[in-house]
């Protein structure tokens, strides 16, 4: 497995996106059971992936990671968005006890929480790192602007963000180089878009240059955002899928040419498509 060594911890390049262990989740809403979901999670330890990121908001997904994960591995949650920021600290609390151990990682969920950081929601942040509930506190965004503002702030070490091959505003917008420059840690999400980007007829071309250039569009997508240089978060709903995908990250990035070549053949963004909270 390959990892990124950021703040003296080695994060594998792949991370695990459990939405899928504890709720209908994607473009197809593909759920594996807890049994599925138990040898998913040994695989991927086996293979050296050393870290999950979950929710409060994703069902059963804390509870599924905190009984099968071992006790050194990175867990990352996100605060519901429906909580009070007086309950920031008794529910970082409940999720540490749903996943087995404190926190690698606590996460904002809402965006527009980042407009609250210097009030209560940020001493209560910081009370959730001094109380040793959680080692760092993140956000998670949608948007370069959203971006931004989390990476300018000293509270936040962790930002996790969407990119794919059609979704480039984080690159062009010097996110990613914001980041690196802050010496902050980016997770890239989305890099299927929910599965959407892989099956939908409104992205062109893309898949079948894919394969005439030798590679699976999966393929494509995964080693393609690996050139961002950061840990990816990537759902799985099997084994057998989520040992492509190791099989993938560990080849590493694809040429700046072939990404190149591969973004000119993506439709122009549209956000009505590429935000998922748009989605009907």
């Amino acid at each position: 497995m390959r990892y990124l060594k950021w703040d003296d911890q080695y994060v594998s390049s792949f991370t695990l996106g459990a939405a899928q262990l504890g709720t209908e989740y994607g473009y197809e809403n593909d759920s594996p059971n807890e049994l599925e979901s138990k040898k998913i999670i040994d695989f991927l330890l086996s293979k050296g992936v050393n870290c999950f990121d979950t929710a409060q908001a994703y069902g059963r997904s804390e509870s599924i990671l905190g009984k099968h994960l071992p006790q050194a591995a990175k867990r990352i949650s996100k605060l519901s968005s429906k909580i009070n920021f007086d309950d920031v600290v008794e529910s970082s609390a409940s999720s540490s006890y749903d996943l087995g151990t404190p926190l690698w990682c606590i996460m904002i969920h809402d965006s527009t929480w980042l407009d609250h950081l210097g009030g209560k929601l940020g001493r209560s942040l910081s009370q959730v790192r001094n109380e040793g509930l959680s080692k760092y506190i993140g956000a998670s965004v949608y948007t370069s602007s959203e971006a931004k503002k989390a990476l300018n702030c000293p509270l936040i070490q962790v930002v996790q963000i969407p990119y794919n091959l059609w979704d480039q505003r984080m690159l062009d917008d010097g996110i990613v180089d914001l980041a690196k420059s802050l010496n902050k840690l980016l997770f890239i999400r989305s890099v299927f878009l929910k599965g959407k980007i892989l099956r939908g007829s409104e992205f062109g071309d893309w898949r079948d240059w894919a394969h005439s250039y030798g590679e699976t569009p999966v393929g494509l997508l995964i080693r393609s955002a690996l050139s961002l240089g950061f840990p990816l978060v990537l759902g799985v709903d099997s084994v057998a899928q989520a040992a492509l995908n190791v099989s993938l990250v560990n080849k590493g990035p694809l040429p700046p040419d072939v990404i190149d070549e591969a973004r000119r053949r993506m439709p122009p963004w549209d956000e009505s498509i590429g935000d998922p909270r748009q989605w009907r």
